[in-house]
């Protein structure tokens, strides 16, 4: 299986961090959305999105991307999502504007993933913020395991 793992963390590096744990186990290739040259996805049978939370959505730059995507593009692939945010029991509502792009493009959903991360967005700033040190350890070995149950063409 052919591995890719686009991400978008631009703020503090937790998802990215995140997206590093799950390609190790996928031996996927890694890239950040702000890099200029993304691959075409004909090599491919599995793509990983995952982003920071930013306003209840993935990160604008990820969003761009999958929708530049051509029609058609994910037809027999299977794509997973996963995100960090200082609310990541709402991940359901995170993930699903992603998740219908991702089907618009002919991918079937594998899975979805998601775990705390620092947030300092706002006034939360004045109080240092939500799960400061997170993702840790624990975090980083959930992605492992979620990565490892993750089935392919």
């Amino acid at each position: 299986m052919n591995a890719l793992i686009v991400c978008s963390s631009t703020h503090r590096g937790n998802t990215r961090k995140i997206a590093s744990a799950m390609a190790t186990v996928l031996h996927a290739d890694l890239l950040d959305s702000v890099e200029s040259i993304v691959p075409t996805l004909e090599n491919y049978d599995l793509l990983g999105v995952g982003s920071g939370v930013y306003f209840g959505f993935f990160h604008r730059a990820i969003r761009l991307w999958l929708r530049d995507l051509p029609d058609g593009v994910g037809r027999g692939r299977k794509a997973f999502v996963f995100s960090t945010s200082g609310l990541p029991f709402l991940s359901g509502l995170y993930h699903r504007s992603t998740i219908r792009l991702l089907k618009r493009k002919g991918f079937e959903i594998e899975g979805q993933f998601a775990c705390r991360g620092h947030d300092s967005f706002g006034p939360l700033a004045l109080f240092g913020g939500l799960h400061a040190g997170h993702p840790n350890s624990r975090d980083l070995i959930r992605a492992g395991d979620f990565a490892s149950h993750l089935s392919g063409p």
